[in-house]
């Protein structure tokens, strides 16, 4: 199984993804037996190893958010209009990581609305720079 999800009344639900894209071809895909749902929520792209930051090491790549639905927000890094430098960046370097055999991992959290996941995301990039004095290497500030 390539995903987990616990639920609980009290928290919202959680998914994991190992092993989310494949590339064949020199073309970015998702796996077919990933299904993702279409719910707003954050996503966190990590690696299944840990990198140095400013302070302390993390798995973390990416913290975002999907404020139009997960299917959607991933898609949008799949196949990025040419006005979209952020998607199309981390699209280059994630077959870039693909091509060199590291394998990206998804961690999804699903809100009940926009306000809450955008609200979440702000709160998770926060707890995040202040624990590695500095954002995940793909949120880089002023690249959009």
């Amino acid at each position: 199984m390539n995903s987990k999800s616990v639920k609980n009344p009290k928290s919202p639900k959680i998914e994991e993804f190992k092993n989310l894209f494949k590339i064949e071809k020199n073309k970015l895909s998702l796996k077919p037996e990933i299904k993702l749902s279409n719910n707003y929520g954050v996503y966190i792209f990590f690696l299944s190893k840990e990198i140095n930051r400013l302070r302390g090491k993390t798995d973390i790549l990416y913290i975002g958010v999907a404020t139009s639905g997960l299917r959607n927000r991933i898609n949008r890094y799949l196949n990025p209009d040419k006005k979209q430098k952020t998607n199309f960046r981390i699209k280059k370097f994630f077959e870039k990581l693909l091509s060199g055999g590291e394998s990206i991992n998804l961690l999804f959290i699903e809100c009940c609305n926009k306000e809450e996941a955008k609200k979440l995301e702000d709160e998770l990039l926060k707890k995040f720079e202040e624990d590695h004095w500095e954002l995940p290497p793909f949120n880089r500030q002023g690249e959009s």
